[in-house]
């Protein structure tokens, strides 16, 4: 979410402050960018603040690491914007620009762990808790989460090592520490994202085969096979675009600034989206365990005349299709 760098070489502070300020193109777009996604994410908090109001049964998708995940990415958009307008501006140094660069890495990284956390563990717990489940998943769940959470710290740690050689080492020293370093960065990266890429992957295979389980046993489950289809694509969706990313970053980084940001702008878009597919997920009805198939068939027996014997060992079999939802 962070604007790239484009200059201020070796600390060099412009003396003209703000004057024509943000003459650069790609500074332009880059705090629009920052400032569209503060505010969706703004929007995001009220509206998750709201739904935690009204739903019972689904509020624990919008718990603790739902939360503090929006938060840590309204923060890292935060400091992208400062970031934005100080290169805008000219007027600030590299150890400045490095150390609200760092700040972003680590908000996001850690928002981007706690948001794998809700789409894993939180919504399978969820679906294990009201629909049963095999505890065997949930143990693979949490391993595969104990090794998300390892190589985030790492790759965080790393990533802010980097970054803070690269402020040091700015102007014409040499940037040879920075290569080695640079290019354990690198492999560690491209290994975070095949486990994050692997692990939505896995967080989808189950969440849908867990709404079919629902929708066998009759319960109301259709448009909530929907919407997680839906979470799955746009957590697919943006997974996909950072591990290529991690891939081919040499190359990525030499393309034009066009597409450099066009890039960011659908990752983070798709990020978003996530957040508001999993309240839309938490608000769906099923979560209150009833099923209006069972509702139906007990008000079609009530109606039917006193003193006639009632058989219900074919209400199970019932030719009317449950309604969709």
């Amino acid at each position: 979410m962070a604007p790239r760098h484009n200059g201020n070489e070796g600390g060099y502070t412009s003396p003209s402050g703000c004057f024509g300020a943000f003459s650069d193109t790609s500074n332009r777009v880059s705090f629009a960018c920052a400032v569209f996604f503060f505010l969706a994410l703004l929007g995001i908090s009220v509206a998750s603040f709201l739904v935690r109001k009204k739903t019972r049964a689904g509020k624990q998708l919008l718990g603790g690491f739902y939360i503090v995940a929006v938060l840590f990415y309204l923060l890292g958009s935060a400091s992208s914007i400062v970031v934005a307008v100080l290169l805008g501006c000219t007027a600030t140094t590299d150890e400045n620009y490095y150390g609200w660069v760092i700040t972003a890495s680590v908000l996001v990284g850690f928002a981007r762990y706690l948001l794998l956390v809700v789409f894993l563990l939180t919504l399978n717990d969820m679906f294990r808790k009201h629909f049963g489940g095999k505890s065997h998943i949930f143990r693979l769940i949490c391993a595969i989460l104990f090794l998300m959470g390892v190589l985030t710290v790492s790759n965080i740690a790393l990533q802010g090592q980097v970054l803070k050689l690269q402020a040091t080492y700015s102007g014409n020293r040499s940037y040879s520490s920075v290569e080695v370093l640079g290019d354990r960065s690198k492999s560690l990266n491209v290994a975070y994202w095949s486990l994050y890429f692997f692990s939505v992957l896995v967080a989808g295979v189950l969440s849908v085969v867990s709404t079919f389980s629902m929708r066998s046993r009759r319960q109301p489950g259709g448009a909530l096979l929907s919407w997680v289809v839906a979470l799955t694509s746009s957590m697919f969706i943006w997974t996909l675009i950072a591990l290529i990313r991690s891939i081919d970053y040499i190359r990525f980084m030499l393309t034009d600034w066009r597409g450099v940001v066009a890039s960011d702008f659908i990752l983070d878009l798709f990020v978003v989206l996530s957040f508001v597919i999993l309240m839309m997920i938490a608000k769906h009805r099923a979560w209150n365990g009833k099923s209006t198939d069972t509702v139906e068939l007990h008000d079609l027996a009530s109606e039917q005349p006193v003193g006639i014997p009632q058989d219900h060992t074919h209400q199970g079999t019932a030719t009317k299709q449950p309604p969709s939802y």
